[in-house]
């Protein structure tokens, strides 16, 4: 098996300043490339420490919930550069199984996948148990909580003597309003039918008030508007004692200034997941100052924009492994970037089954084995939004 393929499990990583990562030399080889040194760890391990620009120092992972104003990003960030993945010929394996926490299965309102079953089949035969399906209108979250009370969650896969049975994906969803939609929200019954949404659940709780947040990029939903239904979403996150799923689009004050006084009243700060983020580093650290989890999708091999890239850098791993879950977001944000080349006439919308894709590349990105990059997304992902459902 390709160290790839065993989640890059016997590679360790280092950032080099033209944004490209490279695998370390060999902890045998006592030649090393310059501005590297090799630090062994109590474990006996040895891993790559960057002594030039790209340098941070260690810290101990924060206890969960707990806001890391004690925990600060390096006073000189990581600068965004151009970022090249190598095209993987395979996709990844991990021995855990990932939970893809946002996934517009039924869009907003006509699926993006007519055929969803086999798209559910696909993401269990790639390694992943668990799809949370984003509520993106009252009237979607209605169906989404109707289809997973129908769906037959039979967990992870069973062994019966030589033979296994078929790979099992579970679904779960949330309940929420896309600020976009926002100007649908009051006419499709406002919080009263989102609270009925979210009781009728039978099979599977819902697990999360959301997607909600702001977009001041596109406004086909006024700004006072999506502020006033953010704040009903918020509202009902801290009535129910659910989790939240936030969107946050070229709005990120009024978002912080909505959001912050609610946290503390919050099940816990990091059950507030800032979904999709892409922002720059100073933004990561409000969201952490804060407490909150950070959602990483497809976007992070998807574009040639490098915030975000420079931004995780800039956290390192210590610091973010407590907080970091994935997701597809599909149909959207293709992680086109780290998988097989494929032909220009092929379909490029994303599905469930690409998260090892997004998983492979975060681990590519912080320097970090690949595996345990897929056991901590999914420790937080379950701790944080499937707790409800254990």
């Amino acid at each position: 098996m390709s160290p790839i393929n065993a989640g890059l499990s016997r590679l360790s990583f280092s950032t080099q300043n033209d944004g490209e990562i490279q695998p370390v030399d060999d902890p045998g080889l006592t030649k090393r490339k310059k501005n590297k040194r090799v630090k062994s760890t109590k474990s006996g391990k040895s891993v790559a420490v960057c002594s030039g620009p790209c340098k941070t120092e260690s810290a101990v992972p924060p206890e969960h919930g707990r806001a890391v104003k004690d925990i600060r990003l390096q006073s000189r960030p990581v600068a965004p550069s151009r970022v090249k993945f190598p095209h993987l010929s395979e996709m990844p394996r991990y021995t855990t199984k990932l939970i893809d926490i946002g996934v517009n299965l039924l869009g907003y309102g006509t699926s993006a996948f007519p055929d969803f079953t086999s798209v559910v089949d696909q993401a269990a035969d790639s390694g992943v148990s668990d799809i949370v399906i984003i509520g993106s209108t009252i009237p979607v979250s209605k169906q989404a909580q109707i289809l997973v009370d129908s769906w037959p969650n039979s967990g992870p896969e069973e062994i019966t003597g030589a033979a296994a049975a078929p790979a099992r994906c579970s679904l779960h969803f949330m309940a929420g309003c896309h600020p976009c939609r926002a100007s649908d929200f009051a006419p499709d019954g406002g919080r009263q039918a989102l609270r009925d949404v979210i009781m009728a659940a039978r099979q599977q709780p819902c697990i999360a008030i959301g997607e909600c947040g702001l977009d001041y990029k596109d406004l086909s939903s006024a700004a006072d508007v999506q502020r006033e239904v953010f704040r009903e979403h918020l509202e009902l996150a801290v009535e129910l004692q659910k989790p939240l799923f936030l969107h946050e689009r070229g709005a990120h004050t009024d978002f912080v200034d909505l959001l912050s006084p609610y946290i503390p009243r919050l099940p816990s700060a990091e059950s507030a997941c800032i979904h999709c983020f892409t922002g720059n580093w100073e933004q990561l650290q409000t969201y952490l100052d804060l407490g909150c989890s950070i959602g990483i999708t497809g976007w992070i091999a998807g574009s040639r924009k490098s915030s975000l890239i420079a931004a995780l850098r800039t956290a390192g791993w210590e610091r973010l492994r407590d907080r970091l879950m994935i997701e597809s977001d599909a149909p959207a944000l293709l992680p086109k970037y780290i998988m097989p080349k494929k032909a220009e006439s092929q379909d490029e919308k994303n599905v469930p089954a690409n998260l090892p894709y997004v998983c492979c590349a975060l681990a590519w990105i912080l320097g970090v084995d690949g595996e345990e990059v897929a056991k901590a997304t999914t420790d937080n992902a379950r701790r944080i939004f499937l707790q409800q459902t254990q």
